[in-house]
């Protein structure tokens, strides 16, 4: 079970769009990503959410799991943000609407 993802990345500076930047979804832990994306000429990126179904009953599907949204791009700082998501019910998707990145370069 992976949480989906939205939103868009602008320049922090000019509030240009960022295309090209690297969006990834991973567990706070310091687990591997769990989904990735790439932004579009308008900045915007989408991760789906995924379902596994196994055998054992997941903390997280009742409980809600920390995981992080990170985005990089050439020339910029990464932008990191921590949220929670639950597995079960609403809210399988999280819309971050625009996350700022600092250009390197003044």
């Amino acid at each position: 079970m992976r949480p989906g993802v939205s939103g868009t990345v602008l320049d922090a500076r000019t509030g240009a769009p960022v295309a090209g930047a690297a969006v990834s979804v991973a567990p706070v832990r310091g687990d591997d990503p769990v989904g990735t994306a790439t932004t579009v000429t308008d900045g915007s990126f989408r991760v789906p959410p995924r379902r596994q179904w196994g055998v054992y009953i997941v903390p997280g599907d009742v409980f809600a799991l920390p995981f992080t949204l990170s985005v990089q791009h050439d020339g910029y700082q990464q932008a990191v943000v921590q949220f929670a998501h639950r597995a079960m019910g609403d809210g399988t998707t999280t819309n971050f609407g625009v996350v700022r990145i600092e250009s390197l370069t003044k």
